[in-house]
């Protein structure tokens, strides 16, 4: 399959990422075009990348705009959620999405399936 599979977890203040299952937050698989949305916001100055070449892709990303979408996708599953128009499989930890603070900072991995 092309395409990337996601995963969200809370990145601690120490500065380790968490590979518990109390810190995940969500996973889900796109198609080819799937990184725009993470790179996007790269480009804006929001996210930083911090490795690359898909295995995996790891970005540091600000808890409030990842939060929002995963919402959003959350309360409406049957429709695609913003990170990609071929996104599917995804899987929310809700109380770990709620308890998480807007100024948290995330840890975003996207591996290559191809």
């Amino acid at each position: 399959m092309l395409g990337w599979w996601f995963t969200v977890r809370l990145h601690t203040t120490e500065g380790a990422l968490q590979n518990s299952e109390a810190h995940h937050l969500a996973s889900w698989e796109t198609g080819v075009s799937g990184l725009r949305w993470i790179e996007d916001l790269v480009a804006q100055g929001v996210a930083q990348k911090l490795s690359g070449g898909g295995y995996p892709n790891r970005y540091l990303v600000p808890a409030g705009p990842v939060l929002r979408q995963l919402h959003d996708n959350m309360k409406n599953p049957s429709v695609p959620p913003k990170f990609s128009s071929d996104w599917r499989d995804g899987k929310f930890v809700p109380a770990a999405i709620n308890a998480c603070p807007e100024n948290a900072q995330l840890m975003i991995e996207a591996w290559d399936q191809s």
